[in-house]
């Protein structure tokens, strides 16, 4: 099969990352495949992120600098979902800000892709320390393993969105959640997955993934109970879509516990909050979606948790 030359649209949410900002883009201009266009969404930096940026733009047009608007939600997940609205690939690839790709980066992703026609795929990441470079750490499951929706759910597989490239158009319909402050990524790919479309895992470092103390992953995990908590209301989040998508009974049963077991992890620092949030999906349906919560909530209610909402849904059954 002769491999044809597709744009790849590389969309990198910003935020007062000037000062390592010129690095992630200095990977990228090194890329040894060259069709592609760079998405920079400012999420509002305070920095001088639009003068380094206006740099590059100058060098080469493929750079492209935006600011998010505001019918968009701050944070990098808005500027995601914004990005992709005004991209033009045929391959959407994100990518972090403080990150750094090797220089067959794309070329590894764009033959996989073409080569096998799957519609997604995976290659590896290794995570480094600030300026040392020194891969330390991965952080990927056995990717050996089938890359579906259960595995996903079991934790069998993982991945973030620098290992993720995928088709432009399997990809239209799922849109990076503005409103949960932690594991984004897990609610996306849970949602993208229930669609049972087909990836392909490639065994091949291609990414660096920079630890640092501004990182976002730093700034919201701040302490191993808040981790869970979020994970929780990520999972939780997802449900509710999966659910929605008439997914058999083994994958919502897998999905529950995992929303569980993060549930007891976090010892219940489960607010009141969430309930509001999600009662208005439990009232407008019946069976599994509704025997869930309530079991949800029974639990919590025996930490005096959730209880007025399980007493109001009862009536709901």
């Amino acid at each position: 099969m002769k491999l044809t030359n597709q744009l790849v649209s590389i969309i990198i949410p910003t935020y007062n990352r000037a000062d390592l900002l010129p690095q992630t883009l200095d990977s990228i201009w090194d890329q040894t495949y060259e069709n592609w266009e760079c998405l920079i969404i400012d999420d509002g930096s305070v920095d001088n992120t639009k003068a380094v940026v206006a740099s590059y733009v100058q060098k080469d047009p493929r750079f492209k600098y935006s600011i998010r608007p505001n019918g968009y939600g701050s944070g990098g997940n808005g500027a995601r979902n914004y990005g992709f609205e005004i991209s033009s690939g045929k391959f959407i690839q994100w990518f972090d800000s403080d990150d750094l790709m090797l220089p067959n980066y794309l070329q590894v992703k764009v033959e996989a892709m073409q080569a096998s026609q799957k519609d997604f795929v995976i290659t590896k990441t290794l995570n480094f320390h600030n300026e040392d470079k020194i891969a330390i750490k991965k952080y990927q499951r056995n990717l050996k393993n089938e890359l579906n929706l259960l595995n996903f759910i079991k934790q069998k597989v993982y991945w973030l969105t620098p290992d993720f490239m995928v088709r432009r158009h399997v990809i239209e319909g799922v849109k990076f959640s503005e409103t949960l402050k932690s594991n984004q990524e897990t609610n996306f790919f849970l949602k993208f997955l229930c669609s049972d479309y087909l990836g392909i895992y490639i065994d091949e470092t291609v990414t660096l993934r920079r630890l640092h103390d501004k990182s976002i992953r730093s700034s919201v995990e701040i302490s191993t109970i808040n981790s869970h908590k979020f994970r929780c209301l990520s999972l939780l989040d997802a449900y509710f879509y999966i659910a929605e998508q008439n997914k058999d009974a083994t994958t919502l049963l897998a999905l529950e516990k995992e929303i569980l077991k993060s549930l007891y992890l976090s010892r219940f620092q489960i607010d009141n909050t969430l309930f509001k949030k999600f009662s208005s999906h439990i009232k407008a349906h019946r069976g599994q979606l509704q025997y869930f919560y309530l079991k949800l909530l029974k639990h919590l209610s025996k930490f005096n948790k959730g209880h007025r909402f399980y007493n109001e849904l009862q009536n709901y059954r």
